[in-house]
């Protein structure tokens, strides 16, 4: 049954001229926003305790809703995937940088994809598999049938998919065939360091695989230009010393991949995934946000 909803809905928005079907993934967002108050008040607290310091609380609203209303319509092109072809990205998406992913995989160690949840990181994903990267990405396993439909969705665009609990012995294998590692390096645990100006739990994962086997970290990310198009960018590898210390090397590292992602965050805040909790320990603004 949902699977059939599922594909009933991507039918229709496949069917819908796309300015429409993304008008109506914002206002899909901007109802989200009133809807769901606990993770509205867990946006703007982030917002707040980031980019947002020295921000007036309308401000902080603001660029909390654009949020929201850039996630409905990345939702919009997600269910739109069943038709995704080269079509889409001649249209809607501009590559930039391929380049750097193509002198890396020429060099046979393979490729680390850094990235976060940015723009629309599904669309990231979906271009660069259609394109004909080798691409495989980690993601936490799901329980239920809507999180198995995601995931077969990621797969038809060519993202060959890894899950946690296996996915070190699986990641070493990727990179090692010499294929792209995609990693969302912004939510989970691990070694702390400085993201977005705050003490930060921060996936370790890229820089052990990079010192461990000797592959690049490519930076790599998705931004909304308008209603319909991005520009998808491939940013040199992050160039890096190693020493004697490797478990300083992997520090170090770690806090490299952090601060180009502040950087991107910074750039464009209406567009990044704000309601997870990243930051737990928020304090001194919690009341301001419970409204």
């Amino acid at each position: 049954m949902l699977r059939a909803m599922i594909r009933t809905v991507s039918y229709c928005l496949c069917r819908l001229p796309r300015r429409y079907a993304l008008e109506a993934g914002a206002l899909l967002g901007q109802t989200l926003y009133q809807c769901i108050p606990k993770r509205r008040r867990i946006a703007e607290r982030n917002i707040k305790c980031t980019v947002g310091t020295n921000w007036s609380k309308s401000r902080v609203k603001h660029v909390a809703r654009a949020a929201f209303a850039n996630l409905g319509r990345t939702l919009v092109e997600f269910m739109a995937f069943p038709e995704f072809d080269h079509t889409v990205i001649d249209k809607y998406v501009t590559v930039k940088g391929r380049e750097h992913f193509d002198r890396a995989l020429a060099a046979g160690n393979g490729a680390i994809l850094l990235t976060a949840h940015l723009g629309n990181w599904e669309l990231l994903g979906a271009s660069l598999g259609t394109l004909g990267y080798p691409l495989d990405g980690i993601n936490k396993r799901q329980k239920g049938g809507f999180a198995k439909i995601i995931n077969e969705y990621r797969e038809m665009t060519g993202t060959r998919m890894i899950y946690k609990g296996i996915s070190l012995r699986e990641a070493v294998r990727c990179l090692k065939d010499n294929r792209m590692l995609g990693i969302l390096t912004d939510q989970g645990g691990g070694q702390v360091v400085t993201l977005l100006g705050r003490k930060t739990p921060f996936p370790q994962g890229a820089a052990r695989l990079s010192l461990k086997l000797n592959c690049p970290i490519v930076p790599t990310f998705i931004r909304r230009v308008d209603t319909m198009h991005h520009v998808l960018t491939i940013n040199p590898p992050l160039t890096f010393q190693r020493t004697n210390d490797t478990a300083a090397d992997i520090i170090t590292l770690t806090q490299q991949c952090a601060d180009i992602l502040s950087e991107k965050i910074v750039a464009d805040p209406e567009q990044y995934f704000w309601v997870h909790r990243i930051w737990k320990d928020v304090v001194g603004i919690r009341n301001r946000y419970e409204g």
